[in-house]
């Protein structure tokens, strides 16, 4: 979402009186520079922003939060290093006290190699002179004891880094060389190694260590020695003379490959491409002149597809491959000589066990999972046990609520989070993750030590509030409620736990109208652009019995009608727009494909007779003991009377059928009926990955293919027959999250 002109205008005149502030006479002749945001170091916008004001102003000291874990890094520009240190301060909120230093080889957070710590630490101490800044990150251990988690101790002293020992061996004929050293910082402040690498007279300051993929810088305290590895790449073919301090090193450096890569990504289609492989790189010509080259996409190690492109001398280019696939599942996908990504093409339709909605507007709920459905006290429940047991409202127009809402979930809590599992527990949440940026309608989650969080999102703000306690192994109704101008209220049992005040009547409520109400699950974390959504999810482990929405907020007489007659609409009825029916579960459903001619269709087999043998059927379905798959194979001339059909009990695993004992004929589509089980040993669901139809004339042979979620989508669907959700257990752990990792 873009900002307003009004808050695009506050941020240039927030970031210049920033920067004029730090270059006044008066913080020129301070003797520290501090400055303190509340977003830190990693943040897209500091670090794009208020990054280049601090170090262009001379700023010792960058102190930021949000984060609740404890990061320090430093300058990555050789120039300054740790005469600018950055720290995101921990959190308050729960007892922590761990730290993370150098790691041999490996960067800390993947996508910043100036991060030289993390840990969790609850509160700092900073103390200032004239001479030093000594800044103190303590935390608390369960048992609450004080523990001092890292010390950063600075001077005005300028860096003092000695190398000894340094070692110089040529890698390869390319041009790259190792570099080994021991470095000791002498000094008294923090200091970052620099080495100044010089090659044929030109001055190169290499300040990352270790391989490329894992490069990072090298901070060494007062007094550190540290062995460091380095790898550095003499360009130009020719002969190189290489020298670091007293080492030196003669190589010759032959003419490069012609092509080389970088930046390989991989990702499967959306929606109508949901068939579709993306796939990118950027590859560069290292020679002098120009070149034409093929440039190889590779899927489970055969080339599928090749670009033959024409590269100016030293040009780089990005390339992107579309490719589509016949048949979903998972596949290795790499291009040039990159190692290979694993992909997922979405593959099956199933049964999706629809909860049918009392409030009469059709906003069904989707049982996903494998949940079981139990009768408790009269009541039906569905209870969540597993990471991927969930109900889903899938996303429609007229749920958008502009002016408020109300989201209501008698829940029983079976546990808390553990200590491996991510928080934020979700009761009911509409959106793209629960927190960390503006990307939620409603928020109903549960903190890991029992807290209860709640919000709403408006234009490019996060309104959060939090209170109450969720009553972990009993039943309790937890209600949200917001009014854009009487504000929020969130309910426990119809006991108020926690209010906030209205908001102007020309903001706008994020609505996230294309994103699904879950209860059970969502998305945790700040959303990757490259992906669309956070790397991680969070799931409730606990019992549900009654789920609402409203488009309206409740007053609180209101939200007590609701508590005190669950099995009435109660008051704003018209204003109900979700009333999941936990006793009435649709468990059936039917899919049938379009007609579909073996090959492209001409008018000259209806004259000439050029009638199709279809020979085989191969299945693969999945068909668990409780459920049932029934195929129906039809074969017309015309696409409207059925010339012969051919019905099949579709079992578990792979199958081969016959269908030679069908007339010939010109199309020919295929009819299945789903039957699955919900009960108290859980939900069983049959799944249908592969269709393959072997069809033949005399002298040619075609297979056709329903497999992908583009090919399904062609047919009709009835009934709870739909697709399993994608991705949504799958973690990316190739992106950096600066909360989770």
């Amino acid at each position: 979402m873009m900002t307003d002109p009004k808050t695009r205008r506050q941020v240039r005149e927030t970031l210049a009186w920033i920067e004029q502030d730090l270059l006044s006479p008066q913080a020129k002749a301070a003797d520290w520079r501090i400055l303190v945001a509340h977003h830190p170091y990693t943040d897209v916008f500091n670090n794009r922003y208020l990054v280049p004001i601090a170090e262009r102003c001379g700023v010792n000291l960058v102190i930021g939060g949000h984060l609740h874990y404890y990061i320090q890094a430093v300058s990555v520009n050789p120039a300054i290093g740790a005469r600018t240190m950055y720290v995101c301060q921990g959190s308050a909120q729960d007892p922590e006290a761990k730290f993370q230093g150098h790691l041999e080889g490996k960067r800390l957070l993947s996508e910043f190699p100036e991060v030289t710590a993390l840990g969790r630490n609850n509160y700092g101490v900073l103390d200032i002179t004239k001479d030093a800044i000594d800044y103190k990150l303590y935390g608390f251990t369960d048992d609450g004891k004080e523990q001092l988690v890292d010390t950063i101790h600075m001077t005005h002293d300028a860096p003092d880094v000695a190398l000894s020992d340094i070692e110089l061996r040529r890698v390869d004929n390319n041009g790259n060389i190792e570099v080994r050293a021991f470095a000791e910082n002498r000094g008294t402040s923090p200091a970052m190694v620099v080495l100044p690498i010089v090659d044929n007279g030109k001055l190169t300051e290499q300040n990352l260590f270790g391989q490329k993929a894992d490069s990072h810088v090298a901070l060494l305290q007062a007094g550190e020695k540290r062995k460091l590895i380095a790898y550095y790449q003499a360009y130009g073919a020719g002969n190189h003379h290489i020298t670091l301090e007293d080492a030196a090193l003669d190589l010759i450096v032959y003419e490069p490959q012609q092509l080389s890569y970088a930046h390989m990504r991989v990702f499967a289609g959306k929606g109508k491409d949901a068939d579709c492989l993306i796939a990118s790189i950027e590859a560069t010509n290292n020679l002098d002149q120009e070149v034409f080259s093929s440039v190889p996409l590779y899927i489970d190690q055969r080339i599928a597809e090749a670009r033959n492109i024409f590269f100016r001398s030293h040009e780089r280019r990005h390339i992107e491959f579309r490719h589509r696939f016949a048949k979903g599942g998972d596949y290795q996908v790499s291009i040039g000589d990159q190692l290979p990504k694993n992909i997922t093409i979405a593959s099956g339709i199933r049964i999706v066990p629809r909860i049918l909605d009392r409030s009469g507007h059709g906003h069904y709920g989707l049982l996903q999972g494998s949940p079981k459905v139990v009768q408790e006290h009269g009541k039906t429940v569905v209870r969540l046990e597993h990471y991927g047991d969930y109900i889903e409202i899938p996303a429609s127009p007229d749920l958008v609520a502009e002016q408020g809402f109300t989201g209501i979930v008698w829940a029983k809590v079976n546990r808390l989070a553990k200590p491996s599992e991510m928080g934020h527990n979700p009761l009911m949440v509409r959106g793209k993750s629960v927190g960390w940026g503006a990307t939620y309608y409603l928020r109903m989650v549960i903190e890991r030590a029992g807290g209860l969080k709640w919000g709403t999102c408006h234009d490019i703000t996060e309104y959060m509030w939090q209170g109450g306690e969720a009553a972990v192994g009993s039943w309790m109704q937890y209600a949200s409620t917001f009014d854009k101008q009487t504000g929020g209220s969130s309910y426990c049992d119809a006991k108020e736990v926690a209010r906030v005040p209205g908001i102007a009547p020309e903001c706008k409520l994020r609505q996230w109208q294309d994103e699904p109400i879950f209860v059970g699950y969502s998305y945790i974390g700040h959303v990757i652009p490259e992906l669309g959504r956070p790397k991680y999810f969070t799931h409730l482990p606990g019992d549900v019995r009654e789920v609402r929405f409203y488009k309206q907020g409740l007053a609180a007489d209101e939200v007590r009608e609701t508590y005190d007659h669950p099995e009435e609409a109660g008051a704003r009825e018209k204003d109900l727009a979700v009333w999941l029916d936990f006793k009435n579960i649709l468990t059936v459903g039917t899919h049938t494909t379009e007609w579909r001619h073996p090959t492209v269709y001409s008018r000259d087999y209806m004259t000439q007779k050029k009638y199709w043998t279809f020979r085989q059927l191969k299945v693969i379905a999945r068909v668990p003991l409780q459920t049932s798959l029934k195929a129906t194979v039809e074969v017309s001339d015309d696409e409207a009377s059925i010339k012969g059909k051919k019905e099949i009990r579709l079992q578990d695993g792979t199958q081969y059928i016959d269908l030679q004992d069908l007339p010939e004929a010109q199309y020919l589509r295929i009819r299945t009926e789903f039957s699955a089980d919900v009960g108290p040993d859980g939900t069983f669901v049959p799944e249908l990955l592969l269709y393959q139809v072997t069809a033949a004339t005399e002298k040619n042979f075609t297979e056709m293919y329903w497999s992908t979620r583009t090919a399904w989508e062609k047919g009709t669907f009835t009934g709870a027959v739909g697709f399993a959700p994608f991705e949504r257990l799958k973690d990316f752990p190739e992106y950096t999250d600066v909360i989770h990792g």
